[in-house]
């Protein structure tokens, strides 16, 4: 079902403007993306709207920036080279 909006002249300006500054190829693409970020609002609360949660993804984080800085960490080619093995051996069962 087609739907038909609307743009305030504020609103069509920042559009113009974004695709004037190259980040759009048309305002109909920017216009879609603008919609497509704002369907997120109709989802429901999001992380973000739960201080305690956020507050578990930052100690998460941190304690993940610190296991970089002991090297506990894997290179992308390591990790798939990992999950090529573990895939193998399911596989093989």
């Amino acid at each position: 079902m087609p739907i038909t909006l609307t743009l305030s002249p504020d609103q069509e300006a920042l559009i113009a403007a974004a695709v004037a500054r190259g980040e759009f190829a048309s305002a109909e693409e920017a216009a879609k993306v603008v919609v497509f970020r704002g369907m997120s609002a109709l989802e429901g609360p999001s992380i973000e709207d739960d201080p305690e949660q956020v507050e578990l993804l930052k100690e998460a984080l941190a304690e993940a920036d610190a296991e970089i800085a002991r090297g506990e960490s894997f290179t992308l080619e390591e990790t798939l080279a990992r999950m090529d093995q573990r895939r193998a051996a399911r596989h093989a069962r």
